[in-house]
């Protein structure tokens, strides 16, 4: 494959504040916002300028874990092996 199109490019803008040496910036608080995953972050210039990409991970955190429980059941018997089911 030479060529991709990514449908759920985006641009989010984000907040930020300026640190000695450094930039603080401020995820979206809300993940229907930026998902979980890998995003490039860049910097804009007041000419509109990006720099090149950093990649960073927003990850969920551990407090957004829902429980989840899954249960299936079955009336019938299985046979180990066993191919074409239904």
């Amino acid at each position: 494959m030479t060529h991709a199109f990514n449908e759920n490019q985006r641009f989010v803008p984000l907040s930020f504040s300026a640190a000695a040496g450094s930039v603080n910036v401020n995820a979206p608080s809300n993940g229907n916002i930026a998902p979980p995953g890998p995003y490039m972050l860049f910097l804009v210039d007041s000419a509109g300028v990006p720099s090149i990409a950093s990649m960073v991970r927003v990850s969920v955190p551990a407090t957004a874990m829902p429980d989840l429980t899954l249960t299936k059941t079955h009336g019938g018997t299985f046979t180990q092996g066993q191919t074409g089911a239904t």
